[in-house]
């Protein structure tokens, strides 16, 4: 609760406070009643049938006859002893044998009651006029307030108006803006078209330049003496391999088997399995352009020394050459050579090429073969 409020409700109680104190009643001395009437000055009592009833004692008092030889009291000795009578019973309750000294105890008592009401009235006074200055600063406080709220309201309306010029000014620039984003997004448009274009023509540069500008690793039959004339040795075949690329071919191992076709496994569409546990010669030689290597043989795959049965017999040679040009490209070719008519002659030839991370090829060719080590047994 704030301070002003807590001055609120002392005043209040204040009130409530000296309200209670006014409606005190008048005490009066232990064992005093108030007079039922008071004496005038002139020895009358008040009501109306005490005064009839002490007239008509006057009279009976004054028409009875004393008996003789009696002592004879005059009239007035009578009246004055029945008014004492009469004021006594008017306090009965009073500690005092005198009249004057009852009433003047009930005068004492009046006059402390209104020693009382005096210093209760003050007191109001005094809490009214709290009430009055609270209720004064409350006046002022809500002055103050009102003016308030009306600068407020009109900081409110000046910066409404100033957003509303804002919003048209924003609506202005929007406008434009959409009106310059139709003209970006047109020529944007353009561009991107213009560099799809310059993009599809150095793809097809770039992949032109790789299938033209790398190197070309074949294997070449140089002689077939052995299956004729194997002598002491296994029926064998002579081979060496030829750069017919652009650049420098870096080789790295070759798989190769000489078999009967029958032996060739197979798969699905058509691709010829390279069987597990057959190992294969790993050397590294750099060919240059039109370079070779020198000759080596391979044996017929189950032959026996000195073998002659395979001079006619349809042999196939299955091999996978493994290499990399100097850009650190990395090829694998898969291919099978059929002998036919004394001749080997290509069967099946595929070949799948590894660029590194920054020669990436274009996204429209063909995705390359899984590694060459898949093709290792």
């Amino acid at each position: 609760m704030s301070r002003s409020n807590w001055l609120y409700v002392i005043a209040v109680g204040g009130l409530i406070a000296s309200s209670a104190l006014a409606q005190v009643p008048l005490q009066q001395p232990e064992g005093h009643q108030p007079p039922a009437e008071e004496a005038d000055t002139n020895g009358e009592t008040g009501p109306a049938e005490h005064q009839n009833e002490s007239t008509n004692e006057s009279q009976e008092a004054i028409t009875t006859l004393p008996e003789p030889g009696a002592v004879v009291s005059s009239p007035v000795d009578a009246i004055a002893s029945d008014n004492e009578a009469t004021e006594g019973n008017r306090y009965p309750d009073c500690e005092f044998d005198n009249v004057a000294e009852c009433d003047l105890a009930a005068q004492q008592g009046m006059a402390e009651s209104t020693r009382y009401m005096n210093y209760a009235a003050w007191v109001g006074v005094f809490l009214t006029g709290i009430a009055l200055l609270l209720i004064w600063r409350t006046l002022v406080y809500t002055r103050r307030a009102a003016q308030a709220a009306v600068d407020t309201v009109e900081e409110a309306r000046a910066a409404t108006a100033a957003a509303v010029a804002t919003v048209k000014e924003s609506e202005r620039a929007t406008f434009a803006a959409l009106k310059t984003a139709g003209e970006a997004k047109r020529s944007a448009q353009a561009s991107i078209r213009g560099a799809q274009e310059a993009k599809r023509s150095a793809d097809f540069a770039e992949d032109s330049f790789k299938r033209l500008e790398r190197p070309y690793l074949f294997i070449e039959i140089v002689s077939q003496d052995r299956l004729f004339n194997p002598g002491d040795l296994k029926p064998a075949i002579t081979y060496k391999l030829t750069n017919y690329g652009k650049t420098p071919a870096v080789f790295s191992s070759i798989f190769l088997e000489l078999c009967d076709i029958s032996q060739i496994q197979f798969m699905p569409p058509g691709k010829p399995r390279v069987p597990a546990g057959v190992p294969r010669e790993s050397w590294y030689e750099t060919l240059a352009q039109g370079g070779s290597t020198g000759q080596r043989h391979v044996e017929v795959a189950g032959s026996e020394y000195g073998q002659r049965s395979y001079a006619r017999a349809p042999l196939s040679l299955h091999g996978v050459l493994h290499y990399q040009d100097p850009m650190q490209a990395f090829y694998s070719y898969h291919f099978v050579l059929t002998r036919k008519d004394g001749r080997f002659c290509l069967e099946y030839e595929d070949e799948s090429v590894r660029y590194p991370e920054d020669r990436e090829p274009p996204k429209f060719q063909k995705e390359s073969e899984p590694p060459p080590d898949d093709h290792s047994p």
